[in-house]
């Protein structure tokens, strides 16, 4: 999934970089350098200072608090980056005085002190449902938000605001939901024709499409191979 990623990256780069040259050119990609990629941070500290990374969970390597928080009645995360968001962060939670502590007067202190803060914070948190920090902290402008379960995350209104989940007609099984297309061009919208197909629905047309005639896929699915 990563090269392809990085993979559609370099496709519409080297398409812009044709329609100022007028030469394409060829993308060497591999799997082992788009996953390593990933491993920005962690690469940089050990190449340069000799840093083994070690087992942290769900937190930030280089940023505290950025993180997830279990509440009274469920897990939020919240991600605070920068020092701005940290004095917000502080004033919306009611800690104010945590911003003259000088275990957590900058992001490297609050590295230094990670577990004694996460610790203050996670006590913090305990105290009252997540609506209720969600909405404080986005008041304040600080990133955060709750971690949803597969039911919450499809039942969420903007899915159904943007028809982002639709309902096609199934052959054998009847209507079936699906997830839409992510990628929403202006002039070429997706449509969705089809349901998902059944096993070996279209083997005849696929083969047929590269030259395969009907006595030719008799003779293979006589064999069992298709």
């Amino acid at each position: 999934m990563v090269t392809g990623i990085y993979s559609a990256m370099g496709i519409i780069t080297a398409l812009y970089a044709r329609e100022k040259s007028g030469r394409g050119q060829f993308l060497d990609m591999t799997l082992l350098e788009s996953q390593t990629a990933w491993l920005a941070v962690q690469a940089s500290g050990w190449m340069n200072a000799g840093l083994k990374p070690q087992r942290i969970g769900n937190t930030h390597a280089c940023i505290v608090p950025y993180d997830v928080f279990k509440t009274e009645d469920k897990y939020i995360i919240v991600a605070v980056g920068t020092e701005k968001l940290w004095s917000n962060f502080c004033d919306s939670l009611g800690i104010e005085y945590l911003k003259d502590d000088p275990r957590f007067a900058c992001n490297a202190d609050r590295v230094q002190h990670r577990e004694a803060l996460m610790a203050i914070l996670q006590e913090i948190f305990r105290t009252r449902p997540a609506e209720f920090w969600l909405t404080r902290l986005h008041e304040a402008g600080v990133p955060s938000g709750p971690i949803n379960t597969v039911e919450d995350a499809l039942n969420h209104p903007q899915h159904r605001a943007r028809n982002f989940i639709v309902q096609l007609e199934h052959p054998a099984l009847g209507p079936v939901w699906s997830l839409g297309n992510p990628l929403r061009l202006g002039d070429t919208p997706p449509t969705y024709r089809l349901p998902p197909p059944m096993l070996g629905q279209h083997t005849e047309e696929v083969l047929g499409s590269l030259g395969y005639g009907p006595a030719e896929l008799e003779a293979l699915r006589a064999q069992g191979v298709v």
